[in-house]
């Protein structure tokens, strides 16, 4: 790795580290945030409106979501190395470190 990556890759690190925002804290109340204002927003034209629909629709959208997530982290597993019948020489290698398949 070069010196001009080393670099950038710490100057990347000390204005996450700085940043109030970058950090794992700020993104954690960004989203906290974006959670209660759509809550808000589906409170208001639920109660205060008198849609009760609302309340039915985005709970099928949010357990679709939610079902999504399931499926795309599920796909996103390594693969085992009995399916690797042919592949480049580094591939028992990636094998033996993906540990974590098959999952019971």
């Amino acid at each position: 790795m070069s010196e001009t990556v080393r670099r950038a890759r710490a100057r990347t690190r000390e204005w996450l580290r700085t940043n109030p925002l970058g950090g794992g804290l700020g993104r954690r109340l960004m989203v906290l945030f974006l959670a209660f204002s759509l809550v808000c927003m589906l409170w208001h034209a639920a109660v205060d409106l008198q849609q009760s629909w609302i309340w039915y629709a985005s709970g099928i959208v949010l357990g679709m979501a939610i079902l999504l997530l399931f499926a795309l982290f599920g796909w996103w597993q390594p693969v085992p190395a009995v399916l690797w019948h042919v592949g480049p020489p580094w591939s028992a290698a990636i094998a033996a470190r993906a540990s974590v398949w098959p999952r019971s």
